[in-house]
């Protein structure tokens, strides 16, 4: 009896279970976000913004965001999107203009895939409230920003063109 209630304990701790009606995190692959790559490239309040994508190698595609104001950097961010165990992950990090970092040395911003359909994809950033959604429509791309700051919820898209 003793072994059976052990063997039975093991099981419900150890094994992994769906209870009816729960659903199991949505396992994704970075070929579901491939369509990102590309040369983007659009305008937001008076500054030439800038987005590129390689094309996925292996596992993981690396990207770069720049603003740039009357020919100036105003900023830069480098990203990578890999995939791991069934996981796609957006990894952000900031520069100034100088390329001093926003994030300390070995931190980024990291955005997980919850939710993709066809052209559409988000990542979630739970811990710090926030959200980017990547949208493409033939030769356009939207990024939208969701996130809660002090003064409330704010959101902020930049829309973009392909050009290579």
């Amino acid at each position: 009896m003793k072994r059976i209630l052990s063997t039975i304990l093991f099981f419900l701790l150890i094994v992994p279970s769906a209870s009816p009606g729960q659903e199991s995190d949505p396992v994704f692959s970075i070929e579901d976000v491939a369509w990102i790559s590309g040369t983007w490239q659009g305008t937001q309040n008076e500054s030439f913004i800038e987005e590129v994508w390689t094309q996925v190698e292996g596992s993981n595609m690396a990207g770069m965001f720049r603003i740039m104001r009357d020919g100036e950097p105003g900023m830069f961010e480098f990203m990578t999107i890999q995939e791991s165990e069934g996981r796609v992950v957006l990894s952000i990090k900031h520069f100034n203009r100088d390329m001093s970092g926003w994030e300390e040395k070995d931190e980024s911003e990291l955005f997980t895939l919850v939710k993709q359909g066809g052209t559409t994809a988000s990542f979630d950033h739970a811990e710090e409230g926030k959200s980017l959604t990547y949208e493409r429509a033939a030769e356009e791309l939207s990024v939208t920003l969701r996130e809660v700051r002090d003064s409330g919820p704010t959101t902020v898209r930049f829309d973009f063109r392909l050009v290579q």
